[in-house]
Formats: structure tokens, C-alpha cells, sequence
């Protein structure tokens, strides 16, 4: 298991990033942090690259940023070799990722691939995670306190966040949920 294993999450600007930046620096004592950026940043979507810029500026600069595609296990496991403390930001992104790769070509399809893609994607991160010897924080979103999206995609994608959440919380030393800025201790 990671040296230690953080999960944060919350609702969308709850702070949870934040919060998980300070924990790094704090965690890591002045030495550098390899912070996983999970997010795809399509060139055309200006709102998403300026969000993922002022992420970028609010990063010491001399923490080491990786891009994770799908493969986030495998990542985990480099970047806990190269360095004792380790930032994931965020599942949210990465499930996204995952659901797009599934495809929607076939309606009835859909639901089971994305399913199956997913499962072995989290099995492949929850075994780096058990392996690396790192402090490792993972930060997502919470899919649980608002209403059902109102289409299908919307519905898989709450689906299997929630799942994914549920089994890195249930692995994780340390649980937050984040509320207006303010941390509440899920667990540990």
C-alpha cells in the first residue's frame, strides 16, 4: 500500500484542489512533488486550458508534472519511483477519458464497455497504489449530491465515478470531502 493514501473530493469549486496542493507541499517538505495532471485539454475549449494554466501557476516550479492518459496505474508507479510524494488531479478527468475511449457507437453496448474499461483501468491504479511506496493523494469530484444527469452518458459517467471513488476511499488511510473550502474528515 502507498506510504500513505489520501482521497479528496467534493463538489465543483468546493476547493479541493487547493487543499490538496497544500497537503502535497506540506507532506513533502520542501522536496519536489510529481503532480499527475489527468485532464485532456482540447485546444478549441479556451475556458478548460485557462482553468488548467492557473492550475499550472499555482504549482511550486520545482514539482514535475506528468500527463496521464488512461493508463493512470502505470503512471502512479513512475512517478512513486521518482519521487516520495504524489498528486492526482483528478479521477473525475480520467473517467471522462475512459468513457470517450469506450465510444457510443452502439447504444446497447455503451454501458458494458464503458464498464469493463473502467474496471480495468481502476484495477491497474488500485495495484499501483497498493504497490508504490509514495504518500499519494487522489483527488475527484463527488457525483453523489446532485441530481441525476438527465441523459444517458451523464448517467454512466455518475455511475462509474461513484464507483471508482467508492474503491480509492475505501482503500485510502485518509478520506476529505471538501465543503465551501472547508475540509470534513471522511475517514482517518
Amino acid at each position: 500500500m502507498a506510504a500513505e493514501l489520501i482521497f479528496v473530493t467534493g463538489g465543483v469549486r468546493s476547493g479541493k484542489s487547493d487543499w490538496a496542493l497544500r497537503e502535497a507541499s506540506r507532506l513533502a517538505e520542501d522536496r519536489p512533488v510529481i503532480f499527475i495532471a489527468t485532464a485532456s485539454v482540447d485546444p478549441s475549449d479556451l475556458d478548460l486550458e485557462e482553468r488548467v494554466e492557473k492550475h499550472r501557476a499555482n504549482r511550486p516550479d520545482y514539482w514535475v508534472t506528468l500527463e496521464a492518459d488512461t493508463d493512470l496505474g502505470s503512471v502512479v508507479t513512475d512517478a512513486a519511483q521518482r519521487s516520495r510524494t504524489v498528486l492526482v488531479d483528478d479521477l473525475t478527468q480520467w473517467v471522462s477519458r475512459l468513457l470517450l475511449d469506450a465510444g457510443e457507437d452502439d447504444v446497447k453496448e455503451f454501458r458494458l464497455m464503458a464498464e469493463l474499461g473502467v474496471e480495468a483501468a481502476l484495477s491497474g491504479l488500485i495495484s499501483a497504489l497498493e504497490l508504490c511506496g509514495a504518500k499519494v493523494i487522489v483527488v475527484s469530484g463527488e457525483v453523489g449530491a446532485g441530481v441525476a444527469p438527465p441523459t444517458r452518458l451523464g448517467n454512466v459517467f455518475a455511475d462509474l465515478l461513484g464507483m471508482v471513488n467508492a474503491r480509492v476511499a475505501e482503500r485510502a488511510d485518509r478520506a476529505i470531502l471538501m465543503v465551501s473550502g472547508l475540509p470534513v474528515v471522511l475517514k482517518g
